[in-house]
């Protein structure tokens, strides 16, 4: 199948992603992080898990993704980790900043085109207690080859940062 679009698609999958991450100085809110993991995922669908910690990725295309409604090729990557919460529900917001510019969006739609800045925010529920974010990028630009992304990621609650973490995408050599 011919991937149509000419950028990098970068899907951040909103599901219910080793490095200690980096808890703010003085944090007065109760949210507790535990076991944090960052690195590339495996599994089925039904068991899908970080399954090498690492912070270093290189941006294969070996995967199948879902993006935009077109099966594109990519590679999977992401992050979880254990949390406890002060009451049953808590949003937390969530940030990711590219030094390369991407086309971000999920199964069904396209969100933005060029980004270098994607936000969300995310329900947590006590009835979980785990947090998994499959993420991946599907590498159609030639342009892009021998890149390395410098992708920074973060989490906050109530303005405060519960964790950052930088990840280095590898684009493929020619």
């Amino acid at each position: 199948m011919a991937i149509t679009h000419n950028r990098v698609a970068t899907l951040l999958v909103f599901a219910l992603l080793s490095a200690t991450p980096s808890i703010a100085q003085g944090q007065t809110n109760p949210v507790v992080i535990s076991n944090f993991k960052v690195g590339l995922v495996c599994g089925l669908n039904s068991d899908r898990r970080i399954c090498f910690e690492t912070h270093d990725i290189q941006l294969t295309n070996e995967g199948r993704c879902v993006y935009n409604r077109q099966l594109v090729p990519c590679t999977w990557y992401g992050y979880s980790f254990d949390y406890q919460l002060p009451t049953d529900i808590v949003k937390l917001q969530f940030e990711s900043s590219s030094s390369v510019p991407r086309d971000v969006g999920n199964p069904t739609a396209e969100i933005e085109k060029n980004a270098l800045v994607a936000r969300y925010e995310m329900e947590l529920r006590n009835d979980t207690n785990h947090f998994f974010n499959p993420q991946y990028t599907s590498v159609s630009r030639a342009s892009l080859a021998g890149t390395v992304d410098q992708n920074t990621q973060s989490c906050s609650y109530l303005g405060e940062k519960l964790f950052e973490f930088t990840l280095q995408l590898h684009y493929p050599d020619p």
